[in-house]
Formats: structure tokens, sequence, C-alpha cells
């Protein structure tokens, strides 16, 4: 790969990065202005067998929180789950209008809705920075 392929693939990576962000950003933001309803918690746990939770890593696991919900939506009873820990019985969620499935019960942008496009961002920034200087460093 040459050193012109290898910067493209570099301005390509922070361009898709971004993107990711901005999409992510943009959805996380909208949940604060969807119609709320209050939900029931009718079970508190945690997952250590999903997808996003295994490290890869022998030892090591991650366990991620789940929250089962029972509320009813436009005359409609729906049941899902939730990927954080809610201590109250009775919770005030933001419920997805074309999605009642998908709720929040933190709307807004938060770091666990961001983050892993923010860290995705910072990395191939720093990865064309990097680059970049290895490009204009003296050749011998």
């Amino acid at each position: 790969m040459t050193r012109t392929q290898s910067f493209a693939l570099a301005v390509l990576a922070v361009i898709a990065s971004l993107i990711w962000l901005a999409v992510t950003w943009q959805f996380a933001a909208r949940t604060s202005q969807w119609p709320t309803t209050f939900a029931t918690v009718t079970e508190r746990g945690y997952d250590t067998n999903a997808s996003r939770g295994r490290t890869g890593r022998p030892g090591v696991l991650m366990v991620n929180w789940r929250t089962h919900l029972e509320f009813v939506y436009d005359g409609v009873r729906v049941e899902t789950t939730v990927d954080e820990y809610v201590l109250e019985d009775q919770v005030k969620i933001y419920v997805n209008p074309q999605n009642k499935q998908s709720v929040v019960v933190t709307p807004g942008v938060t770091l666990r809705r961001v983050g892993y496009p923010a860290i995705a961002c910072v990395a191939s920034l720093l990865f064309l920075i990097v680059l970049g200087l290895i490009f204009l460093s003296p050749k011998d």
C-alpha cells in the first residue's frame, strides 16, 4: 500500500467515524422529544452473554444491566427491555413514536449512547495525525 493510499484510508476512517458520531448524536438528541409515559419494572438483572459484553480475553467478562419494563402506549400493552439498571418500581420513559419497543429512561445525549462513536473519532484522528507526521518527516 502506498503512502497516498494509506493517507486516503485514514481520511475515510475519520469521515466515517464523524458520520457515525453525527447520526448517533442526532438520534440521542431526539430522544428527549419523544412522548413520555410511565412503565412498571417487571424484572431487574444482568446479562453476561450479550455479544458486546464479552471482551475476548480469558477471565474477563463484562456485565450488561437489563431492566424489563411493561407499559401501555396508545392503548397497547408493551413489554420491552432497556440496558440500564432502574431502581424505581415505576419509571418515566421516553417512547420512540416509530417503534414503541424502543424506549429510553435517560433521554438526550449521554456518554453511553455516543461513547463508541466518539472513541472512534478520536482514534481515527490520532491515526491520521500520526500518518501525517510520518509523511512529513524528512526522508533519508
